[in-house]
């Protein structure tokens, strides 16, 4: 079996690059392919919001396939770098083509659905993969926490650059040659990023399992790892949080400033939570970004929203990296204590679950923007949101003992 590398800058620049393609890509999907369907494609928001919320349904079937797939029979570390270059082009072409428009307006809603669900298909595959390698390019919970920061403040220091581009080219050109360039841009950077990635990995892993090889951990073991479901909780907790301020910032009809300090704290907030975890403790520091993040809630109110957007994106950025560390952790003390590895299945079993809440946001947003919904419903359903995130987490922290074991 495969033991951690020992983390430098240039591994963790590395893994960063292939989170371009996953994180660009969900980015402007979340911000703006909902936007881009009804004011460019003129379809009526509720059938706009269906067709975005299918794609994530097709994406959590696909999850739990490419991670069976990829660990009974792809375990080969070296392999599954290959699929990352491969999967991520097709990603990458999958994606460009969510922002043309079809010349035919009767193929648009059979276009953009068949054009998401193979975006999202090919998406499961690189995105599996990639996240397989995370447990093995990082030892300790101080590098497990680096290896994220490389990965988040990285890809938002680039979506910052492509909201700069979007947003100054407005009064240029109009929004649907915005939308159509930004996600030919998007698409040109994930391509760059995977097979960087992938190729640059390759010879690091020749000849190094991820997975057993000829038997594979059972499902049952996953389902009953109470360290695991720990790790899975605490990420999903904070998932919430991010869909929630792209449920708001969406209501609010895409405001470009807001968006970029919301991106510029996003990144400040991951240093920090790098930084302040060598000296306090992960589920600490972790304490302190939800309760940024609930205050940036409760100030979304204000005539202003600039501070709110500052404390959302502080508290976004931080919990983010601790909690996808914590995953890393996880699956990583799970491999430990059984002495086989199955990070596919394991990271399949999250992003389905992730998978089910994405659905609900674009219906949401899709309704709201149907009935006209004004700021003060967005800052109503934020505020909710940033409570029940602080109690889940308070859960998770402070739970009785086996009250997330499952039999």
């Amino acid at each position: 079996m495969s033991t951690p590398v020992r983390l430098s800058p240039r591994i963790g620049l590395i893994y960063a690059a292939g989170d371009i393609g996953p994180s660009l890509t969900s980015m402007c999907l979340a911000f703006y392919w909902l936007y881009f369907l009804v004011t460019v494609g003129q379809i009526p928001p509720p059938t706009a919001g269906v067709i975005h919320a299918s794609g994530f349904v097709v994406s959590a079937i696909a999850n739990l396939l490419a991670g069976h797939v990829l660990d009974g029979y792809v375990p080969e570390a070296d392999r599954r770098t290959r699929l990352i270059a491969l999967f991520g082009c097709l990603t990458a072409l999958a994606f460009a083509l969510l922002w043309i428009v079809p010349a035919s307006g009767n193929m648009l809603i059979a276009w953009y659905v068949l054009a998401s669900w193979a975006f999202h298909l090919f998406f499961s595959v690189v995105y599996l993969a990639y996240l397989s390698f995370a447990p093995l390019l990082a030892g300790s919970d101080t590098d497990q926490v680096d290896l994220s920061t490389y990965r988040f403040a990285g890809t938002m220091l680039l979506s910052l650059v492509m909201l700069g581009l979007y947003a100054g080219s407005e009064g240029w050109l109009p929004v649907g040659r915005r939308l159509e360039i930004l996600g030919g841009l998007v698409a040109i950077a994930g391509t760059i990023g995977a097979l960087a990635c992938g190729l640059m990995l390759n010879p690091m892993f020749a000849n190094r399992l991820i997975a057993a090889r000829g038997g594979t951990m059972p499902w049952s073991a996953l389902l009953g790892a109470e360290t695991l479901w720990r790790g899975v909780g605490i990420n999903l907790a904070v998932w919430l949080m991010v869909q929630t301020a792209f449920l708001c910032v969406g209501a609010r009809v895409m405001d470009g400033p807001i968006l970029l300090v919301l991106q510029c704290s996003v990144i400040a907030g991951a240093v920090v939570a790098s930084v302040a975890t060598r000296k306090r403790r992960p589920g600490r520091v972790l304490g302190w970004a939800v309760t940024c993040w609930c205050a940036g809630a409760l100030l979304w109110r204000v005539p202003t929203p600039q501070p709110a957007a500052i404390l959302l994106g502080l508290g976004l950025g931080a919990a983010t990296v601790l909690s996808w560390a914590a995953v890393n952790r996880s699956v990583a003390s799970l491999s430990a204590q059984t002495g086989q590895r199955a990070e596919a299945r394991a990271f399949a079993g999250l992003t389905v679950l992730r998978d089910m809440v994405s659905a609900v946001v674009p219906l949401v947003i899709g309704l709201m923007l149907g009935e006209h919904s004004d700021l003060a419903a967005t800052a109503g359903l934020l505020a909710a949101a940033a409570f029940a995130t602080a109690l889940a987490l308070a859960v998770l922290h402070f739970r009785p003992r086996n009250l997330l074991r499952v039999p």
